[in-house]
């Protein structure tokens, strides 16, 4: 399980694979004819591409990749890792950015913390869909700034929703509002960017710049995260599935 699946930039011109329990980013660089051969490159090393300081066995590190074409950038969503990592694409220049997930008050689970993500053409940020973790992660590349020079706002958002194996990745709607299926939560998750068409603003003092919650099922009415669902359970409630939830996937591992 050296890389877990792969990153593109837009149109495909760069493809980064994502490094699970490798040390290293993949980088292939395809050709420009279909019978050429790609230009393959190892970056990094376990200095920079590292787990989280729970695990001893430099494991599951990183659970998706989200290309921000805007600043040049691809960003590396964490499973144990403690940091994002992003990549420039111009120059393979590897860097951990935003603060420690746990010392920052970010996020306090350790193990598959998000799995995949995806870049808003609404306030133009990277999200991470929470697997584990209790929060929406939010990457602001630019930083505040309008030429992507200044260091990035990585940031958590939301309500607290606590359960494992919740979402993972998420579908972009044509008004900018994006929709995350449930794996094992019972809930769609409904993310609204700001600036989104039909988009609100909820009265959460975390949610000031964006709206996260649930819907029982697409065509319904957003509700709150203590809504029961359909069929009379709470949204949220993933006991007794937990333990075969957290050995799902041979790329994910628990604490």
């Amino acid at each position: 399980h050296k890389w877990h699946g792969g990153g593109a930039t837009a149109g495909g011109t760069a493809i980064f694979g994502i490094p699970c329990n490798g040390d290293h980013v993949l980088r292939v660089d395809p050709p420009p004819t279909p019978d050429g051969q790609p230009t393959i490159t190892l970056l990094g090393d376990d200095s920079i591409v590292k787990t989280g300081r729970h695990r001893s066995d430099r494991k599951y590190k990183f659970l998706g990749a989200v290309s921000d074409d805007d600043n040049g950038y691809v960003y590396f969503i964490p499973s144990g890792a403690d940091r994002v990592l992003r990549v420039h694409v111009a120059t393979n220049q590897l860097e951990e950015v935003g603060p420690h997930m746990e010392d920052g008050g970010l996020e306090r689970v350790h193990q598959n913390k998000w799995q995949n993500g995806f870049f808003s053409k609404v306030d133009r940020c990277v999200y991470a869909i929470p697997l584990n973790g209790d929060r929406l992660l939010r990457i602001d590349s630019a930083g505040g700034g309008e030429d992507g020079g200044a260091d990035p706002i990585v940031e958590t958002l939301g309500p607290s929703t606590v359960g494992v194996e919740k979402w993972e990745g998420a579908v972009i709607a044509a008004n900018g509002v994006a929709y995350s299926c449930p794996n094992n939560y019972k809930g769609l998750l409904k993310i609204v960017p700001a600036g989104a068409v039909g988009g609100h603003s909820t009265d959460k003092a975390q949610e000031e710049e964006s709206g996260i919650e649930n819907t029982v099922e697409s065509n319904s009415a957003s509700a709150g995260l203590d809504t029961p669902s359909a069929n009379g359970d709470e949204p949220g409630n993933t006991a007794g599935r937990e333990k075969d939830a957290e050995n799902h996937s041979p790329n994910r591992e628990t604490e």
